[in-house]
């Protein structure tokens, strides 16, 4: 055998474990693409059991068995509450629906993150204040006839006055 046939075996060798080296470096991105970016974070499972814990145990060992960062303030738990879980085959999202329910909170995600917040509460405009609303439909208390009412009602329109005019001014 000599030196040429050695080296090109060797070399073949080594080109042969450089393309399965690859391959599986590549396997593993297609992985790491696929959990990270077609299934999203609220479709992933919630590998979830609990019975009567309180919701912040709960949370916590959601976030452990889901490999899931939850971001939320513990203050504005319901505190006591307890609740139970047998989550192991649904989702993340239908977990914490289920844990939720009933507390006043919503999640979204953020990122790579559920952030657990208060529902907020839209209130309708009520429109003007009533009580305001006759002060303007009065209009100006001073006579409209002389000069000076005239332009201290062109400056403060809508605004009434209790105090009578002075007459020296």
């Amino acid at each position: 055998m000599t030196k040429r046939t050695l080296l090109s075996g060797v070399l073949g060798a080594l080109a042969l474990q450089l393309v399965q080296v690859g391959t599986a470096l590549e396997a593993q991105q297609r992985v790491r693409t696929a959990m990270s970016s077609s299934a999203p974070l609220l479709e992933i499972p919630a590998n979830l059991e609990v019975a009567d814990v309180t919701l912040v145990e709960a949370l916590e060992a959601l976030e452990t068995s889901a490999r899931v960062s939850l971001a939320y303030s513990p203050g504005l738990l319901p505190g006591g509450r307890h609740v139970s879980c047998d989550c192991g085959v649904t989702t993340l999202g239908e977990a914490l629906d289920l844990l939720l329910q009933g507390t006043g909170l919503r999640f979204t995600t953020v990122r790579e993150q559920v952030l657990i917040e208060p529902i907020q509460v839209h209130l309708q405009d009520p429109g003007p204040n009533p009580r305001f609303a006759s002060l303007v439909e009065m209009g100006p208390t001073l006579p409209t006839s002389s000069p000076r009412a005239s332009a201290v009602a062109g400056v403060v329109s809508g605004i009434t006055s209790s105090a009578p005019a002075s007459k020296d001014q």
